[in-house]
């Protein structure tokens, strides 16, 4: 018996060194019915960049790591039926973890692309060799649970207020916009000429103006309508929708936004009309 110990110790010695990972890339693959947009949630919301990929699978990489997301095959994908908002899978054995600089914006994004970042009271501090980590779960627009991490103390410097000179922002306390990164969120705007503080009565011209009001915030922020994402229209009186699909179609018929109407009493009863847009400024070399 004594005459195998060696054997065994340098069998256990050869196993222990086939099971360290290569040096480089490490990382996970993620599968999703609606390739594309996971694959675009994860690129905003985690900051990473596209790095490769076909019709199957789209390849997005970080400091060291890379996240694969793949098509499920047609066969699976057909039977699958993802909610809106989607089932949070609690259930899921391995959930992927990034490091953000900000956990504000990570929220702001993953709203705005389809997910949820849970909410600041669910934040939990967790310390590794001494090194600080503000944590928090959330879910991507099928529902997979990821989780995100900043540094504690750290905030990010990327956050830009615009203001459109109207009195109701002080007066409120918000901002006209807010840059966050590449997004842009534009306030629900009406119809007021800010710099002379009136309003036609006036349904489509309200709405002319409120284009005009949005335009000049998205050109503050380094954006435009052609950047704009998503858009949603509130007025207190339904029939007064249609009147402005010429106004509107002007603004985005080549841009075709995910739109929401809404029905809804406005803070002044002058007020027939109000938008607000969500803006994703293009970088260089994205389509």
């Amino acid at each position: 018996m004594d005459a195998h110990v060696p054997q065994c110790q340098e069998m256990g010695a050869m196993t222990k060194d086939a099971m360290k990972p290569p040096s480089g890339l490490t990382g996970a693959v993620l599968y999703a019915k609606d390739m594309a947009r996971v694959a675009a949630f994860y690129e905003q919301v985690c900051g990473l960049t596209a790095a490769g990929g076909d019709k199957t699978h789209v390849a997005l990489q970080a400091a060291g790591s890379l996240l694969v997301v793949h098509a499920i095959a047609r066969a699976y994908a057909k039977d699958i039926v993802i909610t809106q908002p989607p089932q949070r899978r609690e259930d899921t054995p391995i959930k992927p973890v990034f490091g953000v600089p900000s956990l504000a914006a990570a929220r702001a994004y993953a709203a705005a692309l389809g997910g949820v970042l849970d909410p600041v009271a669910r934040e939990w501090t967790y310390t590794r060799q001494g090194s600080a980590r503000t944590m928090c779960d959330g879910h991507d627009p099928e529902g997979n649970v990821f989780q995100l991490w900043q540094a504690a103390g750290e905030v990010a410097e990327d956050r830009q207020r615009i203001s459109s000179g109207s009195r109701f922002e002080a007066d409120i306390g918000y901002s006209r916009a807010v840059v966050a990164g590449d997004w842009v969120f534009v306030s629900g705007t009406t119809g007021f000429d800010y710099a002379a503080m009136t309003i036609s009565d006036d349904v489509t011209q309200q709405a002319a103006q409120c284009l005009r009001n949005i335009e000049a915030a998205l050109q503050q922020a380094g954006s435009g309508l052609a950047d704009v994402v998503r858009v949603h229209y509130l007025l207190p009186r339904t029939e007064d929708f249609e009147p402005c699909w010429p106004v509107l179609r002007a603004a985005f018929a080549d841009v075709r936004p995910a739109a929401t109407m809404l029905q809804a009493g406005l803070a002044d009863p002058r007020m027939r009309i109000e938008i607000e847009v969500t803006a994703l400024k293009r970088r260089a070399g994205h389509a």
